[in-house]
């Protein structure tokens, strides 16, 4: 499903391609009635899955990493618009208050969880910003 942007919000996503992300984690946002506990279960366990299969955690040399941040938002949050305008504020925030080569989030993506569609074995939402080539 592709939605398009305000200009504003196009402006915002822009300023993230300026910062380094070494240390970005992506934020997750939960749906209706998600905690903000049950949201970080799902967390931990996708973090816990890449871990072990694509790290080799904990035979391997690296350590399991910290991916995610859980935007603590319990019954707030209704669709993902909710989600959308709640990312882009947080980023102009952060613009003004992080150091100008360093973010602690990722500023092009984040992660919807709907607490019904995880315990229907459906998947979480991955909501990714990209310039389209105008095809």
């Amino acid at each position: 499903m592709t939605d398009s942007i305000a200009k504003e919000a196009a402006d915002v996503f822009e300023k993230g391609n300026h910062y380094y992300l070494d240390n970005a984690e992506v934020l997750v946002y939960g749906l209706n009635d998600a905690t903000t506990l049950a949201v970080q279960h799902v967390c931990d366990n996708g973090t816990e899955s890449y871990a072990r299969k694509i790290l080799n955690w904990p035979n391997g040399p690296l350590e399991k990493p910290h991916i995610f941040k859980v935007d603590a938002q319990d019954g707030k949050l209704r669709n993902v618009d909710d989600c959308k305008r709640r990312f882009v504020n947080q980023l102009c925030e952060l613009f003004q208050s992080s150091p100008p080569y360093d973010l602690p989030i990722y500023p092009h993506a984040f992660v919807v969880v709907d607490m019904e569609k995880v315990q229907n074995n459906e998947a979480v939402t991955l909501v990714v910003v990209h310039e389209s080539d105008g095809q």
